[in-house]
């Protein structure tokens, strides 16, 4: 097309032929003929096909403006606008949503005494074994601690604090062993 648009003869002819259709549109505009509409006799006449007239012959098209023809259609009333906000029921309460429940714990010390490690979570002496809300302590060393939950496996090292997000539809039902905050 580029190799086409290079050659001034093809350009003219272009042109031209856009000249033409311009010309015929301004002229059918200006000479009011209308809009050559061929079902248009079945409006105009108030019923049958449009295209067959009684006697069987075909019926000449008929020439309706643009505002008949817009007159003519018909449009039902049931459309509904897509843009307009939907009317919320009143039987139907808007329920808040849970939040998400977060166990925060913070590793404050970790001490061995009489050959058991014991840790300082939360202000609260523990030691492997226990459960602080969601979060069970797994193993305790000398550097951090290993807590396992619903998620996997954790490390939390000395000083660090470990938060576990729990959202609403994977709560699990807190057991008689665990020790709530």
């Amino acid at each position: 097309m580029r190799k086409l648009l290079n050659k001034p003869w093809f350009v003219a002819v272009v042109a031209i032929v856009a000249l033409l259709l311009l010309g015929n549109l301004l002229r059918t505009a200006l000479a009011g003929d209308g809009y050559r509409f061929p079902g248009a006799g079945a409006l105009a006449a108030g019923g049958g096909n449009g295209l067959v007239g009684e006697g069987g012959e075909a019926e000449a098209p008929v020439k309706l403006t643009a505002s008949e023809i817009l007159r003519a259609l018909s449009v039902p009333a049931s459309v509904r606008d897509p843009f307009t906000p939907r009317q919320k029921h009143e039987l139907e309460p808007e329920l808040a949503p849970e939040p998400d429940q977060i166990d925060r714990v913070r590793l404050s010390a970790i001490w061995t005494q009489n050959n058991m490690t014991l840790v300082l979570i939360n202000e609260r002496i523990c030691q492997p074994g226990d459960e602080i809300g969601r979060i069970k302590i797994d193993v305790a060393g000398q550097d951090g601690v290993w807590v396992t939950h619903w998620k996997g496996r954790d490390f939390i090292n000395l000083g660090e604090e470990f938060v576990l997000n729990t959202p609403v539809g994977h709560r699990a039902v807190t057991g008689q062993n665990q020790k709530a905050l």
